[in-house]
């Protein structure tokens, strides 16, 4: 469970801010089942829960319903250091009303894959995807990404 209050700046003069006038409270539940110490599902549902702000831009109340998201993925492990993962995930409803007036519902999907190799102790290789196959807001996009990862510090070796 998370809690935003609304702290920050905030000026009803202006239509973005970086404070945002109201509470929100998100919940969330996951869970992730092994299969033969190779294959991981995972599923995520979460929740977000919107208290109205009523000095919204020009003075006028703006209200949100609940956001929902749901998320699955599926870990493949060929080897410690070697994995490839594929994720579908979701969000929907959220539909906003500025003095009573509703804008559309969210309705927003992507898919994922992703794959990374260990290259030698503390360092990896990751190329990931990403598609959002269906958008109501924001962009319809594809990423595509390829990252060299690796660790600062050695838990191990901090210890001594």
């Amino acid at each position: 469970m998370r809690f935003q209050v609304p702290l920050g700046q905030y000026d009803p003069e202006k239509l973005l801010n970086l404070g945002a006038n109201r509470w929100a409270l998100r919940t969330a539940l996951a869970g992730s089942y092994t299969l033969k110490e190779k294959l991981v599902l995972e599923a995520h549902l979460t929740s977000w829960f919107f208290s109205e702000n009523d000095n919204f831009f020009g003075g006028n109340t703006s209200k949100q319903e609940p956001l929902y998201g749901v998320q699955f993925h599926a870990t493949y492990i060929f080897k410690p250091g070697m994995w490839i993962a594929g994720s579908l995930g979701g969000v929907w409803g959220g539909v906003t009303a500025i003095n009573g007036a509703d804008q559309p519902a969210l309705n927003n999907s992507r898919i994922g894959l992703a794959f990374a190799y260990r290259l030698k102790k503390g360092s990896s290789l990751k190329f990931a995807y990403t598609n959002a196959f269906i958008t109501t807001f924001g962009g319809d996009y594809d990423t595509f990404l390829l990252a060299y990862q690796f660790l600062w510090f050695d838990k191990k070796k901090e210890g001594k």
